[in-house]
């Protein structure tokens, strides 16, 4: 992990963001509630969360489209939300 990214991580730590181990190193992300801050064997990250979107779909009107907010009140619309594996 470069600097940056330490601070990063810690800096989300201390500000209550949930935070995981392993990544490279052990091949999986796993909660890490009580970081010991061993850099130098394990990576760290903050959990990510789930992305969402939605999709506008004007009746008749052309083709679909996606948004990162609610759609417009004419539009019928889909609300995405990513699955991220545990």
């Amino acid at each position: 992990m470069t600097d940056q990214e330490i601070i990063d991580v810690v800096t989300a730590h201390r500000d209550g963001k949930a935070i995981e181990c392993g990544g490279a190193v052990r091949g999986t992300w796993v909660p890490c509630v009580n970081p010991n801050w061993n850099f130098g064997s394990c990576d760290y990250r903050v959990k990510p969360e789930p992305r969402e979107w939605w999709i506008s779909c004007p009746v008749g009107r052309g083709p679909a489209f996606m948004y990162e907010c609610k759609t417009n009140a004419g539009a019928q619309g889909i609300h995405v939300r990513e699955v991220i594996k545990e």
